[in-house]
């Protein structure tokens, strides 16, 4: 709670935010835009708590390299990714193979669910993942 009450200047500064965000990614609600905005900022930040990419700006979560940061720590980061970048099949079937547990968070209706060419890749690629112990008819396939 302490960057609540800094200048705005010590808002910007990479340095305190990062420490602060270390002790509390929530730190970075207080943190200025430019710092938000900043690529290398918000890997280090995500690489630290991938819970930072809560205040990733938009932009950034079509970022595949932050997204995947994320995703390598904990497979609810896949919710903050952009829809594009969670429809793209190439991005999608990279984070599984990072962490297999985003198959539970394919978009209900999305393209990539029902994607013949994705399925093959993850049974190709994983051939065990803890996915297949998931009720199929509810995050599998729709055949």
């Amino acid at each position: 709670k302490m960057l609540e009450h800094c200048s705005p200047e010590l808002k910007a500064d990479w340095q305190l935010v990062l420490m602060a965000a270390k002790q509390l990614y929530k730190a970075l609600q207080y943190a200025a835009d430019i710092l938000l905005f900043d690529r290398k900022f918000m890997l280090e930040a995500v690489g630290m708590n991938w819970k930072s990419l809560e205040y990733t700006p938009q932009k950034l979560r079509a970022d595949k390299e932050i997204i995947l940061l994320g995703v390598k720590a904990d497979h609810n980061a896949i919710e903050h990714a952009s829809v594009e970048l969670r429809e793209e099949r190439a991005f999608m079937l990279q984070a599984t193979k990072t962490n297999d547990g985003i198959l539970a968070h394919l978009p209900e209706n999305g393209v990539v669910r029902s994607d013949v060419e994705f399925w093959v890749g993850v049974a190709r690629e994983l051939p065990n993942p803890k996915c297949w112990q998931l009720p199929l008819e509810k995050y599998g396939p729709p055949w």
